[in-house]
């Protein structure tokens, strides 16, 4: 495909550059974290953040910050169909607390504390994981779907129609996942054979393989890397001119890993994993005992890649073997790691593990189905994707002040790993891993009886005011795969997040809420920060608006300032949790019209057609004075 390809951008009044303009929300600034080993080795600026595939542009797979060692569940939420794509996490206002991955329900989910925020239909199953580019206007997804195309949506927008930014379509199905460099610059692969770079709404250039790109693209030092299904690993400039290509045994599916040094991973079906100098030529193999699709993480001074021959390696990088850990299933999971070299790994045995920088097992979990998916990381809590169409969310368990030690685990699948078949290596192996005690290594998280998350959020999204939401398909609740976790090592509570009130449209409870401005008179220049809070839950279906009245007595959405129109299906909720609270908005006051603004948060009964303000069961504001 070239730039005749078909590009669909969706026309609005309002552009993306003036969108960005309004600085509705305040930009979280994450200060990076510095690792040096003790051989010299580097990884400079580790993210705090995982926000697309493999974390980084770089496809690093780690993260400056540490995952729970003592593991419960926290939540799960279930879609309609298996999920292979990974996790991208959000981090700031508009998305805190919130995990995108994509199902092969054809659907884009946003899940935010375990509830579903928004999801997203496209018209074919959704393999790739989003990558997101954080701007002052919010936060802009890039994702593939197997209905060959590529989408960029907005999760501000509270509809389909309002989310949809633009698509274009590819000649093939496109699971390759997006990376978004700190520029904009977006790159995607299809199974048209090519690779597509895009800058925010514009379609740049496309770079033509001889076969089908299924890996996912690298950016590190103004080359682009990728993957294709004709062997060959390719080093671009951002420009779409090749600069090198280094061809293997067989295909590419395994996506390209660059480290501080700018030394590229990338494993291939011939079962081999390379590692390439910046230059293109071959610095060393590694030979396992199959297919390698799965893609490297780069540890303070080793590699970890897993293979299809079961077992998670972790080499030094000068190629030599550290050890290697078997699980009873294919790897095509990447690994993630921590700050300290925790590794969690996904095999298709149905089993997430944690294991430690010396190949010892943590913890691991089982669920129904294999795990492709990657793990992503967050402070103290982990996240993957399962074939059994669950998003699984693990985090730091409560300690317990007395813990009777279980019966020794089976080995059916934590087996003391061994060290699997390598044509490349003697057997020289550094570091046999063993099994943590087992007194702390129990099978007492029971996942067999917990529910997932109702299909109807319950305090995330009931201040998404606006009027304008279709309605969102959500995956019909079930319960939980019911196979056991083996080996977990506390129990705890599942999750805080409790199944929906039970819909009471006759009562009207007694709530307790405000909304809280910083100032009560303001000027232009100052920051205006507007806040909600709920303290009493709701047990009723509802919808809700967050507005403001203006003082020539227009009324305006309080996340977008567009203007109001309540003739127009809004999202109807359930019930809501409390406490509650939340920042509606934080925007620095332009030079305007003076006078008296009333920022409202309104509670309508979702039966009943709204004809006015008085109709609101729950109505709480506050009023700004502008100079």
């Amino acid at each position: 495909m070239n730039a005749q390809s078909s590009f669909v951008c969706r026309t609005r009044a309002v552009r993306l550059f003036e969108i960005r303009s309004l600085a509705l929300l305040l930009i979280t600034i994450f200060t990076p974290t510095f690792f040096l080993s003790s051989d010299g080795y580097s990884q400079e600026s580790l993210p705090l953040v995982w926000d697309m595939f493999r974390c980084n542009a770089r496809h690093e797979g780690k993260i400056g910050a540490e995952g729970p060692t003592d593991v419960m569940l926290k939540w799960s939420y279930l879609t309609g169909a298996p999920i292979t794509s990974s996790p991208s996490l959000g981090s700031t206002h508009t998305m805190a607390d919130t995990a995108l991955v994509g199902s092969q329900d054809s659907r884009l989910y946003s899940v935010r504390s375990g509830a579903l925020d928004w999801s997203y239909e496209m018209g074919g199953e959704v393999n790739s994981s989003a990558g997101i580019y954080h701007d002052y206007g919010g936060d802009w997804l890039y994702v593939g779907s197997d209905d060959k195309n590529i989408y960029n949506l907005f999760p501000l927008g509270f509809s389909d129609d309002e989310r949809f930014w633009w698509s274009y379509a590819t000649g093939g199905n496109v699971s390759s996942s997006p990376v978004v460099s700190g520029t904009a610059s977006v790159y995607i692969g299809s199974e048209d054979s090519a690779l597509y770079c895009f800058h925010f709404d514009q379609f740049i250039w496309s770079y033509q393989t001889a076969e089908a790109i299924t890996s996912s693209p690298a950016i590190a030092s103004d080359t682009v890397y990728i993957g294709s299904e004709d062997n060959t690993l390719y080093g671009l400039s951002e420009n779409g001119t090749l600069f090198w290509s280094y061809v293997t045994d067989e295909d590419i599916s395994s996506s390209p890993v660059v480290s501080a040094k700018d030394t590229i991973y990338i494993g291939s079906a011939d079962a081999n994993f390379y590692s390439i100098n910046s230059n293109g030529t071959l610095a060393w193999t590694y030979q396992v005992g199959d297919a390698v699709s799965s893609s490297a993480a780069i540890g303070t001074d080793t590699v970890y890649i897993g293979s299809d021959d079961k077992a998670l390696y972790s080499l030094w990088q000068d190629g030599t073997l550290n050890w290697s850990y078997v699980t009873d299933g294919a790897i095509s999971s990447s690994p993630a790691l921590t700050g300290t070299d925790t590794v969690y790994i996904g095999s298709t045995d149905n089993v997430l593990y944690s294991l430690n920088s010396s190949g010892g097992l943590i913890w691991s979990y089982e669920t129904s189905e294999a795990i492709s998916s990657s793990a992503a990381i967050s402070t103290d809590t982990v996240y993957v994707g399962s074939e059994d169409g669950a998003l699984y969310v693990f985090t730091q368990a409560v300690s317990t002040p007395e813990e009777t030690p279980t019966s020794t685990p089976t080995a059916t699948i934590t087996a003391t790993p061994t060290e699997t078949p390598t044509a490349t290596e003697t057997a020289t192996i550094t570091a046999t891993p063993t099994e943590t005690p087992p007194a702390t290594d129990t099978a007492t998280i029971t996942p067999t009886t917990t529910e997932t998350p109702t299909a109807t959020p319950t305090a995330t999204v009931t201040l998404t005011p606006t009027a304008t939401q279709t309605v969102t398909i959500t995956p019909t609740p079930i319960i939980a795969p019911t196979r056991s976790p083996t080996r977990q090592p506390t129990e705890g509570p599942l999750s805080t997040i409790t199944p929906t009130p039970t819909e009471l449209p006759t009562i009207t409870p007694t709530v307790v809420a405000e909304v809280m401005a910083n100032s009560g008179s303001i000027k232009a220049g100052d920051n205006l920060v507007v806040k909600f809070k709920l303290d009493i839950s709701i047990g009723r279906s509802f919808v809700a608006y967050a507005v403001i009245f203006m003082p020539n007595g227009g009324i305006l959405d309080m996340f977008t300032l567009k203007a109001v129109d309540v003739k127009k299906p809004a999202a109807r909720m359930s019930g809501m949790s409390a406490p509650f609270e939340t920042t509606l908005l934080s925007v620095v006051i332009p030079p305007t019209t003076p006078g008296r603004y009333e920022f409202a948060v309104l509670f309508f009964d979702s039966s009943i057609p709204i004809s006015s303000r008085s109709q609101a069961f729950l109505d709480v504001s506050s009023f700004v004075t502008v100079q």
